[in-house]
């Protein structure tokens, strides 16, 4: 019986391990900065998931500030100097207008 009890625990464990989402192995890391000082305040990590897709995990950190709105945006290039305008534009790998989330017009970028 205790034989039984064991090989149902295993059948059990392995099918829980092999559902649980994967993870993926984390194939890069970049900084977080804001424009105007180039203070870092959080980063971005990509993981590259068995699938072939990628994930991306952010961490933003920054004062809360009572009724704004705060932005984030994916650029082009990683240089923020010159007050920002090194970054060029948004990355937008489908030519879509730009906009904000939630209007008729935005892309990946916004």
């Amino acid at each position: 019986m205790k034989n039984y009890l064991a090989i149902a625990l295993l059948i059990v464990s392995a099918a829980i391990t092999s559902c649980s989402p994967s993870k993926g192995k984390q194939v890069a890391q970049a900084p977080l900065a804001t424009t105007a000082d180039g203070k870092e305040i959080g980063s971005a990590k990509f993981f590259l998931l068995d699938d072939g897709q990628i994930r991306m995990d952010l961490e933003i950190n920054f004062p809360a500030r009572a009724d704004s709105t705060v932005a984030v945006h994916f650029h082009e290039h990683g240089d923020c100097g010159n007050m920002g305008e090194n970054t060029h534009g948004h990355w937008n790998p489908t030519k879509e207008a730009h906009g904000k989330w939630g209007s008729a017009a935005y892309h990946s970028g916004d």
